[in-house]
C-alpha cells in the first residue's frame, strides 16, 4: 500500500502561513514533518528557505533535523542555504543560522557550480547577508562556477555601481585584491 503524502506543512509553508507551521512543528512531537522528503528530494527546511521564514521556524526545523541544513534537493544539489539566499532571500539572521548549522554549505556547489554566495550575488543580497557568508568562509569568493566566474565577476554585473554600498559589496567579493588582465594589474585610464 502506497504511503499517504501529507502535504499540509508543506502547503502552509509554500503559502507563508508561519502561524499554521509554526502550531504543526510544536506538536509534531515525532517530528516526522521535519524528517519528511517533499517533492524534488526536498526537506521542510528547504521549502521554507524558498519563502522568506521567520527565524523561529527555521531554528525549529534545525532542531528537529539538523542533517537537513546539508541535505541537497534534486536535480540540481541545492542546500537549503542556496535557498535562503534565492530570489526570495531570506533575513541575515536566517542565513546566520544555516551557515552555523552547516559550515561547509557555503562553498558547497550546485551541478552548475553555483555556491550560496553565487546565489546571493545574482539577487543583489545586501552587504550584510554577504559579510556572513564571507566571514564564515573567505575562500568562498574564489570559487567559479561552470561559465569561469567567481562571485565577484557576478556581482559587477548585477550590482547598479553608482551606489557606494555597491563598493562596498564588490570590494568584499574581490577579497581586497584588483582584477588582473591577462596577468597584469588592473590600472585605471590615465586622464
Amino acid at each position: 500500500m502506497r504511503k499517504r503524502f501529507d502535504s499540509a506543512i508543506s502547503s502552509c509553508i509554500e503559502l507563508e502561513q508561519w502561524d499554521v507551521v509554526r502550531n504543526r512543528l510544536q506538536n509534531d512531537t515525532e517530528r516526522k514533518r521535519s524528517y519528511k522528503i517533499y517533492k524534488s528530494k526536498m526537506s521542510a527546511l528547504h521549502l521554507a528557505c524558498q519563502h522568506n521564514p521567520p527565524a523561529d521556524i527555521i531554528k525549529m526545523l534545525l532542531d528537529a533535523n539538523p542533517m537537513a541544513a546539508s541535505a541537497r534537493s534534486h536535480p540540481f544539489g541545492e542546500l537549503p542555504l542556496h535557498f535562503a539566499t534565492g530570489q526570495n532571500m531570506a533575513s541575515e539572521e536566517v542565513i546566520q543560522l544555516i551557515a552555523e548549522a552547516n559550515k561547509s554549505a557555503i562553498s558547497a556547489q550546485t551541478t552548475q557550480g553555483i555556491s550560496p554566495l553565487h546565489q546571493a550575488c545574482t539577487f543583489n543580497a545586501p552587504l550584510g547577508v554577504l559579510k556572513i557568508l564571507v566571514n564564515k568562509n573567505p575562500e568562498a569568493v574564489f570559487i567559479k562556477d561552470c561559465h569561469d566566474r567567481t562571485p565577484f565577476d557576478v556581482a559587477k554585473v548585477m550590482y547598479f555601481i553608482f551606489y557606494p554600498q555597491t563598493w562596498k559589496i564588490l570590494y568584499l567579493l574581490s577579497g581586497g585584491r584588483t582584477k588582473q588582465i591577462k596577468g597584469q594589474p588592473f590600472i585605471f585610464p590615465q586622464d
